[in-house]
């Protein structure tokens, strides 16, 4: 496992350290994940991974696809009421 370090700026940019981005091509989508746990910077392929993980939570909650497209909507909402307010 790699750990680096970064601060994030005005703009809320932050820069990959350099033993992280190994293999990241310049320009190359990356997914941001926050949950429980933290923040997680997946790449595109990883993310499949992530699916498949929350489609088990999904059954497991008995979570119907409507269920979830609200709730992914609800927090688009609330991701950019926050942005707005900075």
């Amino acid at each position: 496992m790699n750990v680096g370090i970064t601060k994030v700026t005005r703009n809320w940019q932050i820069t990959l350290p350099c033993n992280i981005r190994a293999g990241i091509d310049q320009g190359a989508e990356l997914v941001i994940v926050r949950d429980d746990a933290g923040i997680k910077i997946l790449t595109p392929e990883s993310l499949e991974d992530v699916f498949k993980a929350g489609s088990r939570i999904a059954r497991k909650e008995k979570i119907t696809r409507k269920e979830l497209e609200k709730r992914m909507d609800d927090a688009k909402k609330i991701t950019y009421a926050e942005y707005k307010r900075r």
